[in-house]
């Protein structure tokens, strides 16, 4: 098997697992909300520091909520996976190095920016969403050393794409002019 059958076989199967992980995700991120806590696969993404598990799931209203608020990252989660699926496709009928590959990285760092910024906005929305009414509200609003790493690390992927595509509108014009 050569090096290029590796790469596409490879992207073609990674295009799959992104398309599984985008039809699986709504379920994910929902299930914390309408379980009891003992029937969790994990940890509540973006979850405040308190749950009161004796009182989960909470009342239909929070539930419809905090489903809602957790979507919102996941839309931009979501659209990460589904421009990587299109990176993988294109990967996987062998185009590595084109403004399509440029395009889809560009989108998949804006995305992933805005799922890193509305995650830790939602963090703190949920926090005052399950504590606004209960005996003693709890109200976390955080800014973290893992959200300035999350932050730096997404604004980096950021600007090497957009190094990327201006690079190759410059590379489509020199090509041009010769």
């Amino acid at each position: 098997m050569t090096q290029y059958e590796k790469i596409t076989g490879t992207s073609r199967v990674l295009g799959y697992v992104c398309l599984t992980l985008l039809i699986l995700l709504p379920c994910y991120l929902a299930h914390h909300w309408l379980l009891p806590v003992g029937d969790w696969i994990d940890g509540m993404p973006l979850a405040p520091r308190i749950i009161n598990e004796a009182q989960w799931p909470p009342s239909l209203p929070k539930q419809l909520a905090g489903i809602s608020l957790s979507y919102l990252p996941g839309l931009f989660f979501a659209l990460v996976l589904l421009n990587l699926g299109k990176l993988f496709k294109t990967y996987s009928t062998g185009d590595f190095f084109s403004g399509v590959t440029v395009k889809h990285y560009s989108a998949i760092s804006s995305y992933a920016f805005w799922f890193v910024i509305s995650g830790i906005v939602a963090q703190s929305l949920l926090s005052i969403l399950l504590s606004f009414d209960g005996p003693s509200p709890h109200v976390s609003v955080t800014f973290t050393h893992t959200h300035l790493f999350a932050v730096f690390g997404v604004t980096i992927l950021r600007l090497v794409t957009w190094i990327m595509a201006v690079g190759h509108e410059l590379q489509n014009e020199n090509e041009s002019f010769v």
